[in-house]
This record gives C-alpha cells, structure tokens and sequence, in this order.
C-alpha cells in the first residue's frame, strides 16, 4: 500500500460501546497513562502540566478533572515517556479466532485515551485489580473524550486464555520483552513497537511479535496533531508516520517537511518545533551575537550546541537543513552587526558559556542514566529555574547599538555582573553535582 495523499481527518463516528482490553502489569507503573497534547521547552521549564480526563466507572465516584504535574525530564523523550507506563493495548472486543473488523476504530479510540489523559486506575475501582490482569475499557462518547472501565470476570478472563490467537500475541510480547530487554514495567512500548514502525527501530529483535500484529493491523495510521486525533488512509505498514510527537527515541516518526513560506525566524522556529529541538530564533540570535563578538564561525558554534544532538541520528538529513537556515539566518541578523558597538559582549559570552556548558551536561548525563525517573525533581526543578533565568538575561541583550558607540558600562556594574554570573556558575554547578550524586547512585 502507498500512503494517501488525502489531508488527515478526524473520524466521522467511533461507535458507543466498542470496547477494548488493557493488561495492568505491574499496578504500580500502569496507574500513569500520558503524553502532552502541547508542546514543551525542555531546558527552558522544569516541570509540564498535563491535563487530567474524565474516567467514569461503573460503580465508583467519576474522576475529577485536575492538572497533574510531572518533572519534564519523565517525558522529554517518546521513548521514556513510554517507559513511564505499563498499560499494554491487547485489541479490542474478543472474538474466538479472529480480529473484529472494527478493531482499528477501537484502537485509534484508545491510543486517543492514552495521549490525551493522565489518570489513576487503581483508586476507581469497586475492588482491587491484580498484577497481570485485564480491564476492559469502552468508548461511551469518544469526542467527548468519556470512557467507562471495568475489571473483566473470571469467565472472561478464562476464555482469552484459550483462545489460540490470544495466545500467540501473549508469547510474542514475552519473546519481544526478552529480545529487547526491557524492563517488565515498560510493556506499553511493545504496544507501539509494533504501529510505530519496530522493525527499523530495533534492528527487528521484536519480529515474531510484529509480523503477527502487522498481519492483522488495520490499513489507518494513528498520527497526532495538537488535541485532536488524527489518522491518514492506507498507510504502508513500513512506513509510519508521527506527527506532533517527540523526535528522540521514536526512530520513525517523519517530521513535516520544514516551510519555505515565512521569513528566515519564522522558519528557524518551525524547524526546532518540528524536530523537537529546544532553542528558539532569539536564542540563535544571541549565539549569532556571540558568535561574531568572539570573531568565531559558524562551525564552532555548530560544535558546541548542535553538533551531538540525539536528532542527527534519527534524522540525518536535517543536520543539512538546519546548517543551511543557519547560514543564511546568520547572514541576517549579523548584517548590520559591529562587535565594537556591542557593549554587552562580555557579559553574553558568560552567559553563553553558562548555557554551552549545561546542555553539554545534561547529555553527558543523559548518557549515564538508567532511567529518566531517577532525576531528583526538586535539584532537578531548581537548576532548570536558574537556566531559564540566564537565558532570559541573554535574550535581553538581543539589541546591540548598530550605528554609535554605546556608553561604557561602569566597571562596577561590570564588576557586578560577573560576581553574579559566577554565583549562577556555582549553584549550577552545585545543583549538577547533587543530581548525579542522587540519580546515578544505583
């Protein structure tokens, strides 16, 4: 199948009452189902507010619906977003033998479910549910977003058992987990291995497991686009297609082809949203600014802020695009630019290299972990702060005379800001210091 070039919609009518299966296994990681429906600025904020959904269950209070806040780091990537659930979408309605034909509506229903929510499970429920059991979830009003779930019965559960097609998928996933070695708590991502394009991912460790899905799976690509699920007809199995979702991690998701329409800022910034880089045109400019007042080039500045960026690995190509727009963006904004004129030149190249110097460690780091949840949230929160406040500082010298000298800052004031500048320096690196004393412990 080629994929359609016909513009995504949202679906004409998701049925009341089509129900689906989710296995619990463990509790204590599946009471978490998440992924933003915004766009988040790592390094530039600490922690995400994500929405709550309403869950109406049958025999137990509705969940009110509230914010819960989580430390962004739990969901700068797709992959350890993943991670931080443990809810595994077996199908939709059993039928002895076979997939129901209304299968990919059901599943479209829940994957909307679990991007668009964060709640718990758990506390809603009459009685209390076991590790490795099954709950089933229907669709009472799928644009409302309200779903009803309930445990299944013992007779339920008896008859998935012997079921032979539940069987081989059941021993698919334990093959896949094994090959893969993931930890048990991350069974969700083998529920999106399989639509998201695994095989490529994963070098195809996960085959049995995804040959059997993919001959079943319908012909209609989940793609998320802000709030609202959307999905593209006969999509080709191999070649799936993300969008609004975060580029590390995922090895397939095909950002949307950069603008050509826009000025050179305009299409800077759609670059870094669509590849989930978190700089902006204005922070580019500053490290413009920087740039020329140092008399250094293009490539040193590539060197120090973009040159081991997870995306290349992904996305090669990009690496191109994004060294083009910032020739020619450069070209721009240093047009009328003279170091000479550029009074705040000392004080940009401290905080540039406050900020060079972070994200530098924040990979190193990354590289080291275990897992994302290992991050102290409160050092972790209060570092992020000091980090957002040093490049508001940076954005704020974005102007820089371009015709007479400005006035010489007072030596005092200059003698000031580098004291402040050096305590940010410290506390950063005191804040650095804890977090990996605490996150890279075990």
């Amino acid at each position: 199948m080629s994929q359609s070039s016909s513009t995504p919609k949202t679906p004409a009518h998701v049925p009341e009452g089509a129900s689906f299966l989710v296995r619990l296994d463990p509790l204590e990681c599946a009471r978490k189902i998440l992924i933003p429906g915004h766009r988040f600025k790592p390094f530039h904020s600490s922690r995400i507010s994500i929405p709550r959904l309403e869950l109406r269950l049958p025999g137990a209070l509705s969940l009110p619906k509230k914010n819960i806040v989580l430390p962004y780091k739990e969901i700068l990537r797709f992959f350890s977003l993943l991670s931080a659930m443990d809810l595994l979408d077996v199908l939709e309605e059993m039928h002895p033998g076979n997939i129901p034909s209304d299968f990919d509506q059901a599943g479209q229903a829940f994957d909307r479910l679990m991007r668009l929510s964060v709640f718990d499970l758990e506390p809603l429920f009459p009685a209390p549910i076991q590790k490795g059991s099954y709950v089933r979830i229907s669709v009472q009003n799928y644009h409302k977003g309200i779903f009803t779930a309930a445990p299944l019965t013992p007779e339920e559960a008896s008859r998935l058992d012997r079921e032979p097609w539940f069987r081989a998928m059941d021993r698919a996933f334990a093959k896949a987990f094994d090959e893969l070695k993931f930890p048990r708590r991350n069974d969700t991502i083998l529920s999106l291995v399989y639509r998201y394009g695994g095989k490529d991912l994963y070098a195809n460790p996960a085959a049995d497991l995804i040959d059997y899905l993919d001959a079943k799976r319908a012909a209609e690509v989940i793609c998320f686009g802000g709030e609202n699920l959307i999905w593209k007809k006969g999509a080709d199995p191999e070649h799936i297609v993300l969008s609004d979702l975060d580029a590390f991690g995922t090895g397939n998701r095909k950002p949307r082809k950069t603008t050509q329409k826009g000025s050179l800022k305009t299409r800077l910034n759609h670059f870094f949203d669509n590849y989930e880089f978190a700089f902006t045109a204005d922070e580019i400019k500053a490290l413009m600014f920087d740039m020329a007042y140092r008399d250094t080039t293009l490539q040193d500045l590539w060197d120090r802020f973009f040159d081991f960026s997870p995306q290349w690995s992904v996305y090669p190509e990009a690496a191109e695009e994004l060294a083009d727009l910032l020739a020619h963006y450069g070209k721009e904004v240093l047009e009328d630019y003279h170091p000479d004129l550029d009074s705040f030149g000392p004080m940009r190249a401290a905080l540039v290299d406050i900020y060079a110097d972070y994200i530098a460690w924040l990979r190193q780091l990354d590289t080291r972990l275990r897992s994302p949840e290992d991050i102290p949230l409160e050092p972790f929160t209060q570092l992020a702060n000091l980090i957002s406040s040093i490049t508001q500082f940076m954005l704020s010298m974005n102007n820089p005379a371009k015709k007479r000298i400005p006035a010489p800052l007072e030596p005092d004031a200059l003698d000031q800001f580098f004291e402040t500048a050096d305590s940010f320096r410290q506390a950063i690196t005191e804040l650095q210091e804890e977090i990996e004393a605490r996150a890279l412990r075990h």
